[in-house]
């Protein structure tokens, strides 16, 4: 059979080791409440992006321009850290998606810019590098056009 002993015994011989105080913190609470701490989460950001052939070079996607393959985009600024490095390639489809973050939070002002970088045999007909000031959220398209130089397909 088990034997009870007392509260205040136990308390006598812990008082004896100093220990009251780690007692009254087991079995009476915390002796002070904690202060909550902020957390700042990750902020993550997705970029879509997309490269076509721009036929009449008018800067504007029309029907029928076709997709381009093997562009490279890159983002600069505050939201180039990605396991990319701040970069992607457009697929067959013309497209590319750059996940990229930033630690401690979204900074919902901070400008950066996206860019293309013009493949061989082509010129640019859209701006580049399209600047984001902050203005406009932070997930978007971006789209870059390309007219073809002379003979280039």
């Amino acid at each position: 059979m088990a034997r009870r002993f007392p509260l205040s015994l136990i308390k006598q011989a812990l008082l004896g080791l100093g220990l009251e105080v780690a007692l009254a913190g087991c079995i009476f609470g915390p002796l002070s409440t904690p202060t909550p701490v902020p957390v700042l989460a990750d902020c993550f950001v997705n970029f879509h992006l997309s490269a076509w052939v721009d036929a009449d070079g008018d800067g504007n996607r029309d029907e029928g321009e076709a997709p381009l393959q093997g562009v490279e985009f890159f983002v600069n600024g505050p939201y180039a850290s990605s396991v990319a490095g701040g970069k992607g390639t457009s697929d067959e489809n013309g497209e590319a998606s750059i996940d990229t973050w930033s630690p401690g939070g979204c900074l919902e002002n901070a400008e950066f810019s996206v860019l293309a970088e013009t493949p061989e045999g082509y010129e640019l007909t859209t701006i580049s590098p399209i600047v984001h000031d902050g203005s406009t959220g932070l997930n978007g398209d971006y789209a870059f056009g390309f007219a073809p130089i002379d003979g280039t397909p």
